[in-house]
């Protein structure tokens, strides 16, 4: 794309990614199976997935593709690229076999860049990350093949608890292999607030304080808890709705234009704009039909 390419041009640009290692550690949860293994799918589907990248699956007890390929309702083809492997913190066993899987593939065909994706709850990230840092598998050789770490929201229970993964991570992982995500913003809904608001020539200049008199954002599931129920009694729909989701959904709305389509510029942007919101003082809670006979 050249120099000289319009905001426009570049907000909606596609890039083809080089090919890599995906690692989901919690493979055979909820996470995993409902979002991240079906996206993965559909990057294969659209060429959009290098042809030599792997998926490695990795969770405390043995998976295969006869469990998966219902769950995510992929081709054969898809299926190949997903290697399976135990790893289980509470086993240093399983931990380094895990190590040597992955060292294994690398000498079998080309050595790749890894991304690790701790589809995993707050409460699991400092068993795991410290198992991962003991068995090397943050180690850079020479920058050249990067070994890229993606958490999930809520991070952390509370503001205490972020930041005792913060001191964790800052101890065993470099900050530039660090990606804090959150997949609600993956959503072609939340995408499209931005697309509305900044390279849609209609909307971009009526959207505005002046011309918009309130926001209301509604969320409406068809599913229940399924097999969350653990999580759910410790986090809360508010921690796994509101504070980040909903939140930041709202950020997209409100926020100025940043000066660039990038990470860096967005999250100036959100970051800005999320300072002007007061606090919440009145919140109506309650619990749908159902919910104690949930498994």
């Amino acid at each position: 794309m050249s120099a000289t390419a319009t905001f426009e041009e570049r907000f909606c640009r596609e890039k083809y990614p080089g090919a890599c290692t995906v690692v989901i550690f919690g493979a055979s949860g909820n996470l995993a199976k409902s979002k991240l293994f079906p996206a993965l799918h559909r990057l294969f589907c659209s060429g959009l997935l290098h042809p030599a990248s792997r998926i490695v699956a990795a969770s405390r007890r043995r998976m295969d593709k006869e469990e998966l390929a219902p769950e995510i309702r992929a081709d054969a083809n898809f299926l190949s690229l997903i290697h399976f492997c135990p790893f289980d913190p509470a086993e240093p066993e399983t931990v380094k076999e895990f190590s040597k899987f992955l060292d294994r593939q690398d000498s079998c065909a080309s050595a790749l860049p890894r991304l690790y994706y701790l589809a995993l709850p707050a409460s699991a990230y400092p068993a795991v990350l410290q198992a991962m840092a003991s068995a090397g598998l943050f180690a850079e050789h020479n920058g050249k093949l990067f070994r890229n770490l993606i958490l999930e929201k809520p991070f952390g229970y509370d503001v205490s608890g972020m930041k005792e993964i913060r001191k964790l991570l800052k101890r065993l992982v470099s900050d530039h292999q660090i990606y804090l995500i959150d997949h609600y913003l993956g959503k072609d809904e939340i995408q499209n607030i931005l697309m509305l608001r900044f390279a849609n020539t209609i909307f971009s200049g009526v959207w505005n304080r002046k011309c918009i008199e309130s926001i209301t954002i509604g969320v409406s599931e068809r599913a229940g808890i399924g097999s969350r129920a653990g999580y759910f009694d410790r986090a809360g729909i508010v921690r796994d709705m509101f504070q980040s989701h909903l939140l930041l959904a709202l950020g997209l709305c409100i926020m100025r234009r940043p000066a660039e389509f990038d990470n860096r510029h967005i999250s100036r942007a959100l970051d800005n704009a999320l300072k002007y919101i007061t606090p919440v003082r009145t919140l109506f809670t309650g619990q749908y039909e159902g919910y104690l006979q949930e498994k």
